[in-house]
């Protein structure tokens, strides 16, 4: 097999396997490849490049949970009492931007997560410099600085993979906060490393101990849940003006939503789309 053929082929498995972060060492170039997918959190990363190389998941952890280092890196991070639900926070979250990176063989974990990060401080940066208006009105109506704007990207990333959907998901979330409404966004409860990625139970709606638990709390959780596309980015900061304040998956195939107005029209598209189902 040619070598060529050896880094298709290594690909190819990595997409086959759903991994969240592969590498692949391009044997002529000699560089690894590392792609980080959206809506990913800093503990599947973590895992990930424990399993491909070029870090241990202690190292990985390590870094994200130093908030020295994530200011170091000139991110948005803002201050922010520990978890009382004894998790470690995750500086990190939210600003390892999902991108395809190559390095050189010897790469090790900080390089990667600074790559990352520098790469979100250039898309972020951009988008940042060229809504300023959107920003100010952000901060004048809901108090919101850039940091929530990280924020509030990672639950649309969560809730929607479709992007002609994200700056609608936005907007709904926006006006729960204009009216003092909790967010009840599920995938905020799935926040912590043994629980991400599964489905929420009754019990943990309400475990008012999860700082991240966004039908106990009113605003926004601590910190970002995941790793954020500039669409979704963008999302937030050109979010559709509208009525909603409520939003269901179809979970008719198409990966859409259906949004309502008033509980009554929600309450009709959960009979609709979840409990016939």
């Amino acid at each position: 097999m040619s070598r060529k053929a050896l880094v298709i082929t290594a690909a190819v498995l990595a997409v086959c396997l759903g991994i969240a972060a592969w590498l692949v060492l391009d044997a002529r170039a000699k560089r690894i490849v590392v792609t980080l997918l959206p809506g990913r959190s800093i503990w599947e990363v973590a895992d990930q490049l424990e399993k491909q190389r070029p870090g241990t998941r202690e190292e990985v952890l390590r870094l994200a949970a130093d908030k020295a280092f994530a200011l170091e890196l000139g991110l948005p991070v803002h201050a922010r009492e520990p978890r009382s639900d004894g998790v470690v926070d995750t500086w990190l979250e939210g600003f390892v931007f999902p991108e395809t990176y190559h390095f050189p063989p010897d790469v090790s974990a900080h390089d990667v997560l600074e790559r990352a990060a520098a790469q979100f401080n250039e898309v972020f940066g951009s988008l940042t410099l060229s809504h300023t208006a959107a920003l100010a009105t952000l901060r004048d109506e809901l108090g919101l600085e850039p940091s929530d704007v990280v924020i509030l990207a990672s639950l649309v990333e969560e809730e929607t993979g479709r992007r002609d959907e994200a700056a609608r998901v936005a907007g709904v979330f926006l006006n729960r906060l204009r009216k003092g409404m909790r967010l009840e966004t599920d995938p905020t409860l799935m926040y912590r490393p043994d629980r991400v990625g599964k489905r929420p139970t009754p019990a943990e709606r309400k475990d008012a101990t999860n700082p991240y638990n966004t039908y106990a709390i009113r605003g926004l959780p601590p910190g970002p849940i995941c790793s954020p596309t500039r669409a979704a980015l963008l999302a937030v900061l050109e979010a559709e003006q509208h009525d909603f304040l409520f939003f269901v998956a179809k979970r008719d195939g198409t990966g859409g939503s259906a949004f309502a107005a008033t509980l009554v029209e929600h309450e009709a598209n959960i009979d609709r789309y979840l409990k016939k189902r």
